[in-house]
C-alpha cells in the first residue's frame, strides 16, 4: 500500500510502500492490520512496478487514507505523487 506515481511508460512507481500485515483473532473476533516496510533493507522505499507484475489497483476509503499518514507519519506524500495524492492498494 503506498501513494503512486502513474509513469508515462504504463509502469507504477510507489512512494514510501508499505506492506500490510494483517492479525486475525478468532477467538476474540478480532482484526488487527499494521504497517511494515516493505523491504526494510532497502535503500529507498520508492519501487518501481511494471504495468504487466500490478494484480489491482484501489481506491481506499478516506478515513484508511488518513489512518495511513498517521501511522507512517507522513503528511507530506501527496506532493510526491502524481495521481492526486490518493492512496492506493497493490496485490
Amino acid at each position: 500500500m503506498g501513494f503512486y506515481q502513474l509513469l508515462k511508460n504504463g509502469n507504477h512507481r510507489l512512494i514510501d510502500v508499505k506492506q500490510c500485515i494483517v492479525n486475525v483473532n478468532s477467538e476474540n473476533n478480532q482484526m488487527n492490520v499494521n504497517l511494515a516496510d516493505y523491504i526494510p533493507f532497502a535503500k529507498s522505499f520508492d519501487f518501481e512496478f511494471s504495468k504487466d507484475q500490478v494484480v489491482n489497483v484501489f481506491e481506499v476509503k478516506p478515513q484508511l487514507e488518513t489512518n495511513y499518514k498517521v501511522a507512517t507519519g507522513n503528511n507530506n506524500l501527496e506532493s510526491r505523487a502524481l495521481q492526486g495524492g490518493q492512496v492506493r492498494g497493490f496485490k
